[in-house]
């Protein structure tokens, strides 16, 4: 990607000697968004950030005054592009001319602009000669939650070279036939990915997001690792200790390591929930999230 054709704003404040590069693909369309972005950074705050560099790449958010300010995290890198990534942007030149004549605009696409985000980082990371081992891609709507969630996660792709992908939650892809890792907390082997000549783009409709590049790398022999998650191994919930992650709603994924911990708390849907708290009625809201997290923490 040619990153300098984009207009943007930099604001670096620990960039180099780290291995591991955390990435947010940020965008905050409102205030509530920017909420939740500010409680997954409180919570990174709180963990072991050792060797680590924290990112929030922040693409066509609105300029206004509630974002998410560097000044607010003063230990980590902020990014923000002024651009949209449009759904219509990877298809073929003749579809896109058609689209444009008879749909007038692309709307903004959550899967293709959160690829675009990582993307950038990546070219990002080449440009200023940063080089990670590993790299970690996350939403906006998480909350860390052991002190070593980041530590022990990288450990494990250490002590396993085949491991290319390690993260949260496990799941299929979207053609049902491999097994992947939901970018909602996902860290890469950066170097096996460049090998490997990968990128995160989806490819509907059977990959979405970083699914492509999991099965194109298991079809080599590479390997992938998932920690428990609560919400799709519902028997686990007995073992909860800690009453207070019980008051998660529906839909939440609760995250446990091998010392059944609670490492990570990703809400789901954190974007479109603030843009519409209606629209999803049963789930646990955005709003509900932000209320539980300055309860809890």
């Amino acid at each position: 990607m040619n990153i300098d054709k984009y207009k943007q704003v930099a604001f670096l404040n620990s960039t180099k000697n780290t291995d591991t590069a955390l990435v947010f693909a940020s965008y905050q369309p409102n205030k509530v968004s920017s909420d939740l972005l500010r409680i997954a950074l409180k919570s990174l705050e709180n963990i072991n950030l050792d060797n680590i560099s924290v990112w929030i790449i922040d693409v066509g958010s609105p300029k206004a005054h509630y974002l998410v300010s560097s000044d607010e995290f003063k230990k980590f890198n902020f990014i923000y592009v002024d651009y949209t990534p449009r759904s219509w942007e990877r298809t073929p030149l003749v579809v896109k001319i058609l689209k444009s004549i008879f749909l007038n605009k692309a709307p903004r696409a959550g899967s293709n602009a959160n690829a675009w985000s990582l993307e950038f980082a990546i070219s990002y990371f080449n440009k200023i000669n940063y080089k990670p081992q590993f790299f970690m891609t996350l939403q906006t709507d998480v909350i860390f939650t052991e002190f070593n969630s980041i530590k022990d996660l990288r450990e494990e792709m250490l002590n396993d070279k085949k491991i290319i992908a390690a993260g949260f939650r496990g799941q299929f892809n979207l053609g049902k036939k491999y097994q992947i890792i939901h970018p909602l907390g996902c860290m890469w082997n950066l170097d096996l990915f460049k090998k490997l000549n990968l990128n995160l783009y989806p490819d509907f409709p059977d990959y979405d997001i970083g699914e492509k590049a999991i099965a194109l790398s298991v079809n080599q022999g590479y390997k992938i690792l998932s920690y428990r998650n609560l919400r799709t191994d519902k028997p686990l919930n007995y073992k909860i200790e800690d009453k207070k992650y019980l008051g998660l709603g529906d839909g939440v994924d609760i995250c446990v390591n091998n010392k059944f911990e609670i490492v990570f708390l990703h809400l789901g849907r954190g974007i479109e929930k603030s843009i519409n708290s209606d629209s999803i009625s049963k789930k646990f809201s955005a709003r509900d999230w932000i209320s539980w997290y300055e309860r809890n923490f």
